[in-house]
């Protein structure tokens, strides 16, 4: 019984999202829109409890698709609760949307299944690693609904592109201190386990190495770096690149 609540919240949630987005592509439903974005938040946070409750942990391991339904709670909740404190609330919320759908669509790909329980999932060092980089890249995510809907919003409303590349750059910031947070535990973590952080997790260092490399546009002094557009493009880009090179370094 369990497994099939779990599936009916899980490709539900997924199909709400979906509607969602379709629903925000038209100006005048804005309210439609938040009203299906709520139902599928509620819908994916059922689906994040069940893994939760089927596997004895938080649900974050990347072989299952319960790390992404995580990713893309975390990104709906904080979606939700910036979308009344925006002047373009519907382009965040259709970009924000689309994050989301990306990251259920990466799931399709993991087993439905929770992952199996293991007693170090306990460890604060183990719990903190895998929570606050799940949380980053849900928080960067967000950052990258800000920096695309810069790109499409005039400057002269609501304080225009600018405002919300700032909001963007802002979160993605925030994404890259949890995700140092989250390596500072995986060294605590392999410290007292394997005692090599570079052999226990190269996919996270690598990652590490790609959010650097592509916050050299946001701080050099060349003129091209003061393009907002090509700012947006590249923070709009961080995240998906930081999620796939994960993905394709693990596997």
């Amino acid at each position: 019984m369990d497994v099939i609540l779990l599936k009916f919240f899980y490709y539900l949630s997924f199909a709400g999202y979906v509607l969602a987005f379709l629903v925000s592509l038209k100006p005048s439903w804005s309210r439609i829109f938040k009203w299906i974005f709520s139902l599928s938040l509620i819908l994916n946070a059922g689906a994040f409890a069940l893994f939760w409750s089927r596997s004895g942990h938080f649900p974050f391991c990347d072989n299952y698709a319960e790390s992404y339904v995580t990713m893309g709670l975390i990104l709906g909740m904080m979606g939700l609760w910036v979308f009344g404190r925006t002047s373009s609330a519907l382009r965040l919320g259709r970009y924000a949307t689309l994050g989301i759908m990306m990251l259920y669509t990466y799931s399709l790909a993991r087993s439905l299944d929770p992952s199996p329980y293991l007693y170090w999932y306990d460890h604060p060092s183990v719990f903190c690693f895998y929570f606050f980089r799940v949380a980053a890249i849900g928080v960067m995510f967000l950052g990258a609904a800000f920096f695309t809907a810069s790109l499409h919003l005039p400057r002269s409303e609501g304080g225009g592109a600018g405002g919300d590349e700032r909001r963007g750059r802002h979160f993605l910031l925030l994404g890259a201190l949890l995700f140092l947070v989250s390596e500072c535990c995986g060294a605590w973590w392999s410290e007292m386990a394997t005692g090599d952080f570079w052999q226990f997790s190269p996919a996270f260092f690598t990652s590490a190495g790609t959010f650097l490399l592509f916050m050299i546009p946001f701080h050099w002094p060349f003129e091209w770096a003061g393009n907002p557009r090509f700012r947006a493009v590249i923070g709009a880009c961080v995240p998906v690149l930081i999620l796939f090179v994960v993905m394709i370094r693990n596997h």
